[in-house]
């Protein structure tokens, strides 16, 4: 373990790798290489793993030759001295070590010391810094192509077996055939590259790429992770990688248990694994809840949020099975965290959010056991409730490792006790959760009462943030005084909040109780909520929690209207407010005329200032199904005054681009286009368009003899634009009041007209 050249754990460049004496060796247990060949994706298509790692590391030096960069680990064991026996790795080494001689090539010698030894320097001829003991056969043929290819500019690569130093038997040799594909490849790459100066390419590629080496110990446990690699045929997976890192971090008599429980850690995560693949991703996101609870130092906070490199080096087994125990506890035995599957298994780790709300209440449970289910409970709430504070979420890097600092200091087993802890930041612990605290000291019922306010807190309309209903119920939240308190009053608040919103976003029901609130008096409302041009009647759940924070007491006032009342008289109150109210108040059409909202189906407004009106919207933008009111309004009204012969005229409702109603004869192809028209003097006026549907062979022209007589009749004017194949007869505006009597008397004279 006590390795001479490289030390484990730490990083190295490429330039110390082969250096100094050092030889990498690839052992005689080794796949060969195998990076020159084609390699084939799922679907069967070939594609070069060497030009797309050569590729990859001109990208980085392209986009910043500064920095390092790591690529990965390299898993090893020294034997004999100055050699260290790679076990995993040997792919990327190999293709390093073939860049380099290519390079070198080309820049006259310039990187000659990183491939072979000097003379004299370990008391050995000079050899190549990497020994293919693989077979007698690589391990000669790297040794000549050092010294006859890589330090001779004037060899080609199509010339090699053709040299007489490449003997027959080479061409049975996988290793030495995909080598020389591999340098084919390499050096067509950098050709590639016109602008590519060769030179500070190799110096980023000795200087800035980095391996993390871990000294596997022995050639015992350097064959044991061989063994993993080439029985399935696959690179190590993270867990596999960090397993001989943390057994070796034992003293040897631990090393065995540490090994077993590691085996029972994985197998908990592969029952979990949800939807991956493998244990992995739920393993390593436990490791993270342990480095993240047992930490306070701030970089490795964030390098851990952030997805940083997992450090096991300070960890024992005997503390992992303690945080194991608390997290099956806590996702299995009380079932605090239900969505186990999505947590204990997530596709990539989970968000700080996630962790806000998990990692308090395992910390609680390492801190205070696991007897008190009930404390365990409101721990998990406290958090889950304040994870859902904008406050929280926008500084989550900061309130992250504050909550579980928290429960480290808790004075008691009591999350209640936060409240006698100095120094609490607001965004943790807002003014309502302090009051709410409050109240529960102060009442002998407080799991009745606990339960009942979760119940509201989950509520989406309140998202956590229920105040106005402990308003309603006799708090002052301006100061903070409880005894007014009526947990009557907050039941009976809550049911009658049930039932409004029991549907959420109930089209009918719902649409009921916004236009009665229209009747109450809100300030704005409707109105515009995130910056958007739509005027909104409250479809979000936040939308309707902006609203009721904006009127506290108008709500009350319109809750105490509906209170000890059945489901059903609370609707028949709220049609009695919708009846009453002022024909002359802003917004009454919407009370009055339910359609109007009907069409409105997430319940957006627009007003436009040219034709003066609002503009009714489907969804969430006017450039959708929308509506002009005035039109829409005449249709809602033709739709309840039929005086037509329903199996032959239809209505129905253009709501695109000039909205309008539209009457329209199938069989015969008469359409009756009926828009609104702002004129200077009658602004709610209407223009009516009579015209046959262009059925092919220009029917539309066909209307104007068709229709002349009817036309005459009404005083309709022909207006035609054959670039738009656009004929019809239009009428001049028509006064709102008036309209639907000469619609009615129009479809009499076509019906009689026989058309």
């Amino acid at each position: 373990m006590n390795n001479q050249y490289l030390t484990s754990g730490e990083e190295y460049p490429l330039a110390k790798i082969f250096s100094g004496g050092i030889k990498i060796v690839i052992p005689d247990l080794q796949r060969d290489y195998c990076w020159g060949d084609h390699a084939y994706d799922k679907d069967g298509n070939a594609h070069e793993l060497v030009t797309r790692f050569v590729s990859s590391l001109i990208d980085l030096f392209n986009n910043d030759q500064e920095s390092d960069f790591t690529l990965g680990l390299l898993y090893g064991y020294e034997q004999p001295s100055s050699h260290i026996q790679l076990c995993d790795g040997q792919q990327r080494m190999t293709t390093l070590y073939l860049l380099l001689g290519v390079l070198n090539r080309k820049t006259n010698g310039r990187f000659q010391k990183y491939l072979i030894s000097n003379f004299g320097e370990v008391g050995e001829e000079n050899e190549p810094t990497l020994q293919y003991a693989i077979r007698e056969s690589t391990l000669y043929f790297i040794g000549d192509l050092v010294r006859e290819f890589f330090l001779k500019e004037d060899f080609k690569i199509e010339d090699i077996k053709k040299a007489d130093w490449y003997f027959d038997e080479y061409n049975l040799d996988a290793s030495i055939i995909s080598i020389i594909e591999a340098l084919t490849r390499i050096e067509k790459r950098l050709d590639e590259e016109a602008n590519l100066d060769l030179v500070s390419f190799g110096n980023f590629v000795t200087d800035r790429l980095h391996f993390l080496y871990y000294d596997m110990g022995n050639r015992r446990q350097g064959e044991e992770t061989f063994v993993v690699i080439n029985t399935t045929g696959e690179p190590l997976t993270p867990t596999e990688n960090l397993k001989p890192i943390f057994v070796n971090n034992h003293k040897t008599d631990e090393q065995e248990k540490a090994s077993e429980l590691w085996e029972e850690w994985e197998t908990y995560f592969w029952n979990h694994r949800n939807k991956n693949d493998t244990a992995d991703k739920g393993f390593l996101e436990f490791i993270r809840w342990v480095l993240l609870l047992r930490t306070e130092d701030k970089i490795t906070f964030e390098n851990l949020t952030k997805g940083g490199l997992v450090n096991i080096n300070g960890l024992r087994y005997q503390e992992i099975q303690l945080y194991f125990e608390d997290v099956k506890f806590a996702f299995n035995g009380i079932n605090v965290f239900p969505n186990d599957n999505n947590w204990l298994a997530p596709e990539n780790m989970n968000s700080q959010i996630d962790w806000f709300k998990i990692l308090p209440v395992i910390a609680y449970i390492r801190r205070f056991g696991q007897d008190n289910k009930r404390n365990i409970i409101r721990v998990r709430q406290f958090f889950e409730n304040m994870s859902r504070s904008g406050n929280v979420g926008r500084d989550i890097a900061t309130m992250l490792p504050l909550a579980v600092r928290i429960i480290k200091r808790l004075p008691t087993d009591d999350i209640a006790s936060i409240t006698e802890m100095e120094n609490i930041s607001k965004n943790l612990l807002s003014e309502e959760e302090r009051l709410k605290f409050t109240i529960y000291k102060e009442v002998e019922n407080r799991e009745q009462l606990e339960d009942a306010f979760w119940k509201e807190e989950a509520h989406k309309v309140w998202d956590g943030e229920i105040m106005p209903i402990l308003e309603w119920s006799g708090i002052n939240s301006k100061t903070m005084d409880t005894q007014g308190f009526e947990f009557d009053d907050f039941k009976e608040y809550s049911r009658i909040f049930s039932i409004i919103f029991e549907g959420e976003k109930d089209y009918d029901k719902l649409d009921v109780t916004r236009r009665a609130l229209l009747t109450r008096d809100l300030k704005e409302y409707p109105r515009i909520f995130k910056g958007n041009t739509n005027f909104s009647f409250c479809w979000e759940f936040s939308d309707w929690k902006t609203l009721i924070n904006d009127n506290i007491e108008k709500f009350k006032e319109f809750f105490e209207k509906l209170l000890y009342k059945s489901r059903d008289d609370i609707y028949a109150e709220q049609e009695r407010m919708i009846r009453g109210n002022p024909n002359e108040k802003d917004f009454d059409e919407f009370v009055q005329i339910r359609g109007l909202l009907e069409f409105c189906k997430k319940k957006n407004i627009q007003w436009d200032y040219e034709e003066e009106c609002w503009i009714l919207i489907d969804g969430t933008y006017i450039s959708g199904p929308h509506a002009n009111i005035k039109t829409y309004r005449l249709y809602i009204d033709l739709e309840k005054n039929e005086f037509w012969d329903n199996e032959k005229w239809e209505l129905w409702f253009w709501e695109y681009a000039d909205t309008r109603c539209v009457i329209e004869d199938k069989v015969r192809n008469i359409v009756i286009d009926v828009i609104f028209s702002k004129t200077s003097d009658i602004i709610d006026s209407f223009v009516i368009q009579l015209f046959k549907r262009e059925i092919g062979n220009n029917e539309g022209k066909k209307g104007k003899e068709a229709l002349r007589s009817v036309a005459n009749d009404y005083d309709l004017i022909w207006q035609e634009d054959p670039s738009d194949d656009y004929y019809r007869y239009e009428s001049k505006p028509i006064k709102r009041e008036e309209i639907i009597q000469k619609i009615r008397q129009l479809l009499d004279s076509l019906d009689n007209e026989g058309n």
